[in-house]
């Protein structure tokens, strides 16, 4: 993590103040959860500690659930919030619900019709600033709204899975790990044989992130816009700007990481 200052006179400085540090460290397991149990425990006190009515997200998944559990033990009355959506397999609303019930706290929940999604849409993007690539962000604007028409702060459970390897992603380099063995001048093959496979063909994807180093294809978990078509969305479209660029610092660094901690 970092910050900046800028100063009257138009310099910016730029402070480091956290660098992760993915070197593994043996120790007792059970210590280990006690450390993130209190961990947990503490910070949601801390949190819950103010003079304004406090809430928090529910979704029904482990995270937030987590959260509203330990919630409730400084707050018994406390108040969560949930949304879905009206299609069938796309909300959380029930399971939100069951978990509430079970915890003996209240849950107010809203239904996003497909209407009402694309009324906000113009509002939520203008509120991005930036593109964001990521689809969650638009049920957190729904849930965030609802939520302020009772309580003033709320707690979320964001962050679990970048932390504990939550996501599948974090996976792949073991279903890709067969593709070590293959020489690099295959390896160039098979990926001119993807290239011209249709899209969405069975197997297309798994050649190209198998014959792709990880710090070529990899920027993060909510990627979604490929260079073509920034060309195209772009007013001002420079082909010599890349997010390696970004990205390559961090992979030097890290090479001597396994692909899972890079």
């Amino acid at each position: 993590g970092s910050q900046f200052t800028i100063r009257p006179e138009g310099d910016i400085a730029f402070k480091t103040y956290f660098k992760a540090n993915f070197k593994p460290v043996q120790s007792d397991e059970d210590k280990l959860v006690k450390e993130v149990r209190d961990a947990i425990f503490d910070s949601v006190k801390v949190h819950m500690r103010s003079d304004v009515p406090v809430g928090s997200f529910l979704s029904g998944g482990i995270d937030s659930s987590f959260i509203v559990s330990v919630a409730k033990e400084f707050h018994p009355s406390l108040k969560t919030f949930s949304v879905g959506f009206e299609q069938q397999g796309f909300s959380e609303v029930d399971v939100a619900k069951e978990t509430a019930a079970a915890l003996g706290i209240e849950n107010i929940s809203k239904v996003i019709s497909p209407e009402e999604y694309m009324n906000e849409l113009p509002k939520i993007v203008w509120h991005f600033d930036d593109p964001l690539a990521d689809p969650a962000a638009i049920p957190l604007y729904f849930v965030a709204k609802e939520a302020k028409k009772h309580v003033t702060v709320a707690l979320s459970g964001e962050g679990a899975d970048e932390l504990f390897g939550g996501y599948n992603i974090y996976r792949e380099p073991l279903s890709l790990k067969p593709f070590e063995r293959i020489p690099s001048g295959l390896k160039k093959m098979l990926l001119h044989v993807a290239s011209v496979m249709p899209e969405g063909m069975r197997g297309k994807s798994l050649l190209v992130r198998g014959c792709t180093p990880l710090e070529e294809r990899y920027i993060g978990n909510a990627k979604i816009f490929e260079e073509p078509v920034k060309k195209q969305l772009l007013k001002h479209y420079n082909p010599e700007l890349s997010y390696r660029d970004v990205t390559k610092p961090y992979f030097t660094e890290s090479r001597s990481y396994s692909d899972i901690n890079k």
